[in-house]
């Protein structure tokens, strides 16, 4: 079928579905890598289940609003397409409907060990209370998964390009680094979101310690937040890479960076470690990160 009309004008149709397959082709090639990734550190039952990993990376996790349901008893059952051809890693899909749950929902609920908050309010963000063994109550406030796709999104769009742009977009995020990634990272960092905050972390550091030969737009805006002082930008190097630590599979996505992210993030610590405002509590991390380079 040819792009073009018999009266010359573009088949807008044909388009827009080459586009759509192109696009559908590419995002199952970049999850089914990631998830290749993931698969040659976790996969303990051979080829079979890095096979069964790599075919469910496409499948997308159940919403908050499912699981509330669930635990609320609101509706008594979820419809079936909530749980049609969904996947547990390493085991085989599951069923339609919610019979192979019951009994495990049952039991929680009747230990109180899981307590989901009611989303009347419509609130994009909901609230997870789990009781530990001691009875003590913790409570986490996380982003929904539209929110934190919509983050990602901005980040890939503004952060791609240079380490410049990475560091600027760091500088004017509301949230501190220990918030940001409770809130988007809680659950799995990606190594190139690691790959991108260390070249702007180690960009920030290079110009703290010498400006010529840096962009003056960058110098004059690092200079404007006030993050060109050894005491600021030691405190937000340190806050970074801190707060990393409690992403989930950090320690996976730290192994995938590239010998030069993995030099500049060497030589991060060892700024943050040799500098007269690192403190006590700072060490902790440190030689966390320490360990890992050993290992």
């Amino acid at each position: 079928m040819s792009a073009r009309n018999k009266d010359g004008s573009l088949n807008t149709s044909l388009l827009e579905r080459q586009v759509r397959e192109d696009m559908a082709i590419y995002s199952k090639s970049r999850a089914e890598d990631s998830m290749k990734k993931r698969a040659l550190h976790t996969c303990q039952g051979g080829y079979d289940e890095f096979k069964n990993f790599v075919s469910v990376s496409q499948l997308k996790p159940i919403s908050g609003n499912d699981v509330s349901s669930l635990f609320n008893g609101s509706s008594g059952s979820l419809p079936t397409s909530t749980f049609r051809n969904r996947t547990v890693h390493g085991a085989s899909t599951v069923q339609s409907g919610i019979g192979c749950l019951d009994g495990y929902i049952d039991e929680k609920k009747k230990d109180g060990e899981v307590v989901v908050n009611d989303d009347k309010d419509k609130k994009k963000n909901v609230e997870v209370t789990t009781k530990s063994r001691g009875g003590k109550v913790n409570r986490s406030s996380t982003k929904s998964s539209r929110d934190a796709y919509n983050f990602l999104a901005r980040w890939k769009r503004q952060c791609s390009s240079s380490a410049s742009d990475t560091l600027t977009f760091l500088v004017h995020l509301e949230e501190v680094p220990e918030t940001t990634c409770q809130l988007y990272f809680s659950t799995d960092i990606d190594s190139d979101v690691v790959g991108d905050i260390v070249c702007a972390l180690h960009l920030l550091m290079c110009v703290a310690r010498d400006k010529n030969g840096h962009n003056d737009d960058l110098v004059a805006e690092l200079s404007s937040a006030e993050l060109l002082s050894e005491p600021n930008t030691t405190k937000f190097i340190s806050s970074w890479l801190e707060a990393m630590t409690g992403c989930g599979r950090f320690d996976l996505a730290l192994s995938f960076l590239t010998t030069k992210q993995e030099l500049q993030l060497k030589e991060m610590v060892q700024f943050v470690k040799n500098s007269v405002y690192t403190d006590g509590a700072d060490k902790v991390f440190l030689h966390r990160y320490n360990n890992l380079f050993k290992s």
